[in-house]
């Protein structure tokens, strides 16, 4: 996984929030709760081998875990066309139960989370890594909050 997102991001560099190695992915996005539509940051944990995407109150080791999503369930991850969405770094992982409503902090950690949800989604239908094209200009947004 780690080369992959190497190559995805071939020219530029991971987020500086994003910490990939061969066995998982994690980092903070600011998730939208199901009830109550309030947005909460949440430190998000992606094991690539058991393929779950597990989320806590925040980076601590002992923090709780508030819930998790499997990816074997995951429909897809969608980068809506909306301009506010885009505006927002708005990331979707719609599966058969829930769509869950992400915001990373700017478009370059949106990017990055979707092509390592992509990658390890076995219903996923998206581009693997040969194909992909390195993101220009991934890495202009560091100014952004």
């Amino acid at each position: 996984m780690l080369e992959y997102m190497k190559h995805v991001f071939r020219g530029t560099k991971l987020p500086h929030d994003l910490f990939v190695s061969r066995l998982e992915a994690k980092g903070f996005l600011t998730k939208q709760g199901a009830k109550n539509k309030s947005w909460r940051l949440r430190w998000f944990v992606l094991d690539l081998k058991k393929q779950v995407l597990s989320y806590f109150s925040d980076e601590r080791a002992k923090a709780k875990k508030l819930g998790e999503v499997s990816l074997r369930s995951l429909c897809r991850a969608v980068m809506p066309p909306r301009a506010e969405a885009r505006l927002n770094h708005t990331l979707l992982l719609v599966t058969d139960q829930r769509t869950y409503h992400l915001r990373a902090a700017n478009e370059r950690a949106k990017v990055a989370w979707f092509y390592l949800l992509q990658a390890c989604t076995p219903k996923s239908s998206g581009p693997g890594p040969d194909s992909l094209m390195p993101l220009a200009g991934a890495g202009d947004d560091d100014a952004e909050a």
